[in-house]
């Protein structure tokens, strides 16, 4: 294989970087075999990996360098998706890695989805206690004050559901973020 196929393969495996990114990347691999020579071209590309091999790693990097500074989930999704496709594996275990990702993200959905629905029943229901007892209910001062009673008690569920959704949110983005990086290196390793 000579610098231009190597480039060239490589070209192909991070052409759907950010542009930033793939303009980095290819420049330090062109300017790498600038640096040895013609002569060193097969000891570099021996150095290297193939060029799927490298791909891999650098979106590994850029997966890490994400994760560190914060980035949008978007686009670590993205570059997770474009790591696995760039590793040197079996065909099927993508699937089934894509298949396990997108089973972790339908049951996080759905349970910060649930959790959200229970908060908002909760405050609407706390709503209608409190305007029933304020409405209906005033007669009695007992009743009165079952109904407030059953208001806060409402309030109350709805802001432990709301704490719930938040703290599931924050346990599914960990949850990915952790599966994505055993993505990358398993794939790398492997």
């Amino acid at each position: 294989m000579t610098k231009a196929e190597y480039l060239s393969q490589l070209e192909h495996y991070l052409k759907r970087l950010p542009q930033a990114d793939y303009e980095e990347a290819m420049d330090y691999f062109t300017e790498y075999f600038e640096e040895a020579g013609p002569e060193r071209e097969e000891e570099i590309i021996r150095e290297l990996g193939s060029p799927k091999e490298a791909a891999h790693d650098i979106l590994s990097q850029l997966i890490e360098k994400n994760q560190l500074i914060g980035s949008s989930p978007k686009q670590t999704i993205w570059l997770t998706i474009l790591a696995v496709l760039a590793a040197p594996m079996a065909l099927p275990l993508t699937i089934a890695a894509l298949g396990v990702i997108l089973a972790i993200i339908i049951t996080a959905l759905s349970s910060i989805l649930i959790t959200v629905s229970f908060s908002f029943v909760g405050f609407v229901s706390s709503l209608a206690f409190l305007w029933e007892a304020l409405t209906k209910l005033s007669d009695s001062l007992s009743t009165l004050s079952l109904g407030l009673g059953a208001s806060f008690l409402s309030l109350g569920i709805s802001l432990l559901f709301a704490a719930a959704t938040i703290l599931l949110a924050r346990l599914f983005k960990f949850i990915f973020l952790k599966f994505n990086q055993w993505i990358a290196k398993r794939g790398y390793k492997s």
